[in-house]
């Protein structure tokens, strides 16, 4: 039988530990009933139903379907389908988590999963803490982005760092130019790795707009940049990094 990989949860931070909520992450998670893991050793021979067909889903006409494993369509696409049971539960409840979750500190979304979510926040955050809007339309046009957006952003933070402050970092210590882009590859892996660095990526640059007023334009920019400076004066590296990038091209330090 696959095995499942359980038991390892995704790193926190120290500010996570604080928040009160913190005590519903280290709780275990709900035991996948045997049934559905006997289920993994081999695929449905009824097929889901499909994405055309999504209405007889909709209108509960899916009894002679697939609801709960995996398999392919005659198309050659592939399926999954789950059932889970969430007793007490309501719709208003899951309104509210969907919009809750992508806000905030990224704790809420590891509650959702512990050992697999890292972080994942809305596009708009000002429209889903709106107190105007329902919370049934929190989520709409909303989109949740998660760590894609942000390693490419430190990607592109590095070779801007590397073009602006390589040569007379090299001139400045009399080493190799030429060594310097292995040495920020290190500097960059390190910053991957470090949960105080690039997970925790997203939650500095939205409190630098929203707890210091740092325009998002300039949080966005800087933020990436000072990544690979994440060991020893961070701070300093951040404020740094702000207001030369800010004075240099003109951004407007004010909220945006």
């Amino acid at each position: 039988m696959m095995k499942i990989f359980r038991g390892k949860k995704v790193g926190v931070s120290r500010e996570e530990k604080s928040l009160p909520y913190y005590k519903f992450f280290e709780r275990d998670m709900a035991a996948i009933p045997a049934e559905k893991i006997t289920l993994i050793d081999k695929p449905s021979e009824i097929p889901a139903v499909t994405f055309d067909e999504k209405n007889l889903y909709l209108a509960g006409n899916d009894d002679d379907y697939c609801k709960v494993g995996y398999g392919n369509f005659d198309d050659g696409t592939g399926f999954v389908a789950n059932e889970t049971y969430m007793p007490n539960v309501k719709g208003e409840m899951l309104s509210w988590w969907f919009a809750w979750h992508s806000v905030g500190s990224d704790l809420r979304y590891k509650i959702w999963d512990p050992e697999d979510h890292y972080f994942a926040r809305a596009n708009n955050v000002e429209y889903v803490c709106n107190e105007k809007i329902p919370v049934s339309q929190k989520t709409w046009g909303i989109t949740h982005y998660g760590a894609k957006k942000f390693l490419l952003l430190l990607l592109i933070g590095d070779l801007i760092q590397f073009a602006l402050f390589g040569p007379f970092t090299a001139a400045l210590c009399r080493v190799n130019l030429f060594k310097m882009p292995a040495k920020y590859a290190k500097m960059s892996i390190m910053a991957l790795t470090t949960t105080s660095g690039a997970i925790c990526l997203p939650t500095k640059i939205e409190d630098e707009v929203t707890k210091f007023g740092v325009s998002r334009k300039v949080a966005d920019f800087t933020g990436p940049i000072t990544m690979s400076m994440n060991s020893c004066g961070a701070a300093q590296c951040y404020v740094a990094a702000i207001f030369f990038m800010a004075q240099s091209t003109g951004v407007q330090m004010s909220t945006y």
